[in-house]
């Protein structure tokens, strides 16, 4: 890749700092390591919280997903237009992600005919519309210097998010429409953490609203599963969801669950340097930083 965009910098210019009080932010930091590693559910949704999201999580999900497209999705040369729906989007790191790949993917050549990208997100709420905005503000610019045709040759257009339980059907129509109308479906870091979280079992709720999901797709719609590897009862929802989609699609092609790892590429910036100097992880010190190793399970089917 010719060109290489940190993340870091990307959630930097997006929080115009570090999001906060710095102190404040590496504390909300190590909650937010705790509440992961502990497998708890009682994220911290403030402002502040959202910023350690960002700086902790964001770059390494990017980076993680972003490769995975380029390795998984079959998109031809000859594709004016694809459009996305997130499923439990929070920040639109999947939106990020995709385009990180496509204008990768142009850079050396690829998708000479796309003209428009459509990105849809469903969150339980839309609280994170705010940050999605400025780190997609933030995010264009670097974006064209990999890509000059971005705004030029093809856009990107990606409304206010849609908000949804996806627990709790029966799921509102706009819901289904735009998962009938999208060519990739992701559902990046969802099913391990919608409660009951660390069982095994596919809450029932979340089950009946994917099968609904599922069966709204169009023919030939991609399906993109992930979750951390080292999350508990990863492995049995991901196969779960992928059954309710064949079930739901008998003529699915399905593959996965598997195992992956990933390195974060970005650069460490000034400002995150800065930051995890006040944070303080019950980790060896070099793990005392932002996620840089990605150990996921996915799944890709084609419906």
């Amino acid at each position: 890749m010719a060109y290489r965009i940190s993340y870091f910098d990307v959630v930097g210019r997006a929080l115009g700092g570090p999001g906060g009080n710095p102190r404040e932010v590496a504390r909300a930091i190590e909650r937010l390591s705790a509440t992961f590693r502990e497998g708890r559910d009682d994220f911290d949704r403030s402002a502040v919280g959202r910023a350690a999201y960002l700086w902790h999580l964001l770059p390494a999900h990017v980076c993680d997903l972003s490769r995975l497209f380029l390795d998984a999705l079959d998109l031809d040369d000859a594709r004016e237009e694809v459009s996305l729906l997130g499923l439990g989007a929070g920040p639109g790191s999947e939106v990020l992600a995709l385009l990180e790949a496509l204008t990768a993917t142009r850079a050396r050549g690829g998708l000479p005919a796309l003209r428009r990208v459509r990105a849809r997100r469903v969150d339980l709420s839309a609280e994170w519309d705010a940050s999605f905005a400025a780190l997609l503000d933030a995010a264009r610019p670097v974006l064209a210097q990999r890509d000059p045709g971005l705004g030029r040759d093809w856009t990107i257009d990606a409304p206010r998010s849609l908000a949804c339980d996806l627990a709790a059907p029966p799921l509102p129509a706009e819901v289904l429409a735009a998962a009938g109308e999208a060519d990739l479906v992701v559902a990046a870091n969802l099913l391990t953490e919608v409660a009951p979280r660390g069982s095994d079992d596919l809450p029932r709720g979340l089950a009946d609203g994917l099968l609904a999901l599922w069966s709204a797709l169009r023919p030939g719609a991609q399906v993109l599963l992930v979750d951390r590897a080292g999350a508990p009862g990863a492995e049995a929802r991901l196969t779960a969801a992928a059954a309710l989609l064949a079930r739901a699609r008998p003529g699915a092609v399905v593959d996965g669950p598997r195992p992956r790892q990933t390195r974060c590429a970005c650069a460490l910036t000034r400002p995150v340097k800065a930051l995890y100097e006040l944070v303080r992880l019950p980790t060896t010190k070099d793990q005392d930083r932002p996620v840089l190793n990605c150990r996921t399970l996915w799944c890709h089917a084609r419906a």
